[in-house]
Formats: structure tokens, sequence, C-alpha cells
């Protein structure tokens, strides 16, 4: 049996959702179950036909690589296409396929735009001879953008994506192509939307970077405390990224892999608040050249962990007199 196709007077979104729920569709298998829905989805985007448009097909095809431009913006660029290799799908795109600056939507996890989910943001398509790339921003002012922003920046590298398309032109299948196994030469293609999913087809992508606005670091939680010798440079050096963000007032910006953006760093290696360290960015704070954005977050850090050490220092001198007393009177401590 074949996979159905759409009633004279049916509406995309339910159609899909038929053709999704139809036995022969159910048929279509994958690897895993997000690869299993991505092929039944592709099957019946290529089912539907356009009634305005000439009988194109919707399709579906994956992708790897982002990189977040300004994490307080929800700016991101994604490669969503590699030309000149065949993909998953035994498809060859060429270089020109997609119209340079043409504007994309950012879909729903899981292509869910179009099934009625509205899309988390938008963007627009930038080529090269060798890739193409969503230059997007998602709607941080919706609740809905914020997550898929959220997750997208947590699952960094191991996040794919995948973009659906209209077929405008095919290229001519070679003999040489054929016997790499191509089915298909993607020539011209319309992109409708761009959405994150779990496992996508592309071929050759990669996640060029993460980059992020200035900001103040959040303070690390119960930090035991030291008033041991403060070397800044030495500890800097013996620390990785990872170490920095939570040792560390400040990120300036940029790559969040890269240990020059990260400043006042007031724990040691071991995860101890030092206390000269403390003392020294009191000192230092107010000739900075600290972001203004930030400035006032900073601030008010320096003085929390000031708070902290005067705590620790009063208990200290509480404790050197009680040792005092005890020498002088021979009291003992305890039951």
């Amino acid at each position: 049996m074949p996979l159905p196709t759409p009633r004279t007077d049916e509406e995309q979104n339910d159609f899909i959702a038929r053709c999704m729920r139809d036995p022969e569709t159910q048929a279509i298998t994958g690897d895993t179950d997000d690869q299993t829905r991505e092929r039944r989805l592709a099957a019946c985007f290529r089912q539907w036909r356009d009634k305005s448009a000439g009988a194109a097909d919707h399709e579906r095809k994956g992708i790897v690589a982002f990189e977040i431009k300004d994490a307080d913006k929800g700016h991101i660029e994604a490669v969503f296409a590699t030309f000149n290799v065949k993909d998953k799908d035994a498809d060859w795109t060429l270089p020109g396929a997609f119209e340079e600056g043409a504007d994309v939507l950012i879909g729903a996890y899981g292509h869910r735009t179009w099934f009625g989910e509205p899309p988390v943001g938008k963007g627009v398509i930038k080529a090269s001879e060798t890739d193409a790339r969503l230059v997007g921003q998602f709607f941080l002012d919706t609740f809905e953008g914020r997550e898929h922003f959220a997750v997208i920046k947590n699952l960094g590298a191991k996040q794919q994506w995948s973009y659906g398309y209209d077929v405008k032109e095919t290229g001519e299948l070679t003999d040489e192509l054929e016997q790499k196994g191509v089915r298909r030469v993607l020539k011209k293609l319309f992109v409708h939307e761009i959405s994150p999913v779990l496992v996508g087809a592309g071929i050759g992508t990669r996640t060029v970077a993460a980059k992020a606005a200035p900001r103040a670091l959040p303070l690390a939680p119960d930090a035991a405390y030291s008033a041991a010798a403060w070397d800044g440079p030495a500890e800097l050096a013996a620390m990785e990224p990872d170490q920095l963000r939570v040792s560390c007032l400040a990120f300036l910006g940029g790559d969040p892999e890269a240990k020059a953006n990260y400043h006042l760093l007031y724990r040691d290696r071991a995860g101890n608040l030092n206390a000269h360290a403390i003392r020294a960015l009191q000192r230092g704070l107010p000739k900075s050249d600290l972001p203004g954005v930030i400035r006032a977050d900073v601030q008010h850090h320096v003085e929390q962990l000031l708070v902290r050490v005067e705590q620790h220092e009063q208990t200290q001198r509480e404790l050197e007199r009680a040792l005092l007393t005890h020498r002088r009177t021979g009291a003992q401590f305890g039951p």
C-alpha cells in the first residue's frame, strides 16, 4: 500500500498528523526513535502537495553546528548545510542552492511548529562556497524562545538541527555521483524553517564556538576560607575555564573557553576563598575598566565577599582571645 495523499479540503497540519498515524508510515523505521520520527516526517512532507505552488514537497534535513553569538540577546549562528558531500539522505547539495539573505523561521523543537506551535525565533541565510548558515535570534521575550535558547546553550556541541524545505530545482545526477550512492542532486531549495532536533541528517557540520556577552559570575556557595599568601597569576595559570567560572567575579565576553576572558579571581585552585585576593579586589575595583552593565553586580559580590572575610576574621579573633584566656587561667574547653 502507498503512503496516504492529501484530501482536497485537507489542511497541511491535519494531513501530516493523519499521515504520521497511517500504518504504511508507521512501517518506516530508523536506528533510533528520533531518527524514525524524522524519516516518517520527511515521508509525509514528501506526500504533501502545495496547491498554490505547483505541488512542492516539504522535506527535512539535519544539521549539527551552531555558534552562540550573543547570549544576552539570543543570537546564534548555525551551519545547516555542507556543499558537495553526500548526506545521510543520500542527497548532494550544490553551492548556490540557498538564497543569500533569505528570511527563515526558527521552529519549535522537533519541527513542532508544523503542528501548530509558534516559532521560537527568526533569522536569515548566509552562504559561502562550502556551507550555508542560519544567522538568527531567539524570541527571548517569550517563554518558548527563552526555554529553547537555554536548552541549546546547555547542550552545546551535542545539539543537532534540521531544516524544512521545498525542492525548487534538481541538478544532474552523474554516473560518478551515482557510484557514490547519491540519489538526488539539490540545486535550488526554499527553506521554511530550521528547528533543533535530537538527530539530524547533515554531514560535515561542526560547532565553531560559543560566544557570550559580558556578565557578572555567581558567587561560589559555601566555599572554604583561606588566609594564605596570594599569587593571583600563578593561581590563574593553574586553572581551567570550568574552574574559572566558579572562581572569578567577571566574564568579559567572547569565547567561554578562553581563560583570558575571566577576570577578578577570588578563589584559589583548591576552591578556597582567599582573604588577600578579596581585599585586593576591594582596592582595585574602583580603578578597573569593567563594562558598566556588570559593574554594579560585581561590586555587590565584592561586598558580599568582604562580609565573609570579616566574619572569618572576627571568628578568628574570638578564638585567639579564648585561647589566650585559656593559657592565663588554665580554663578548659568542652564539657
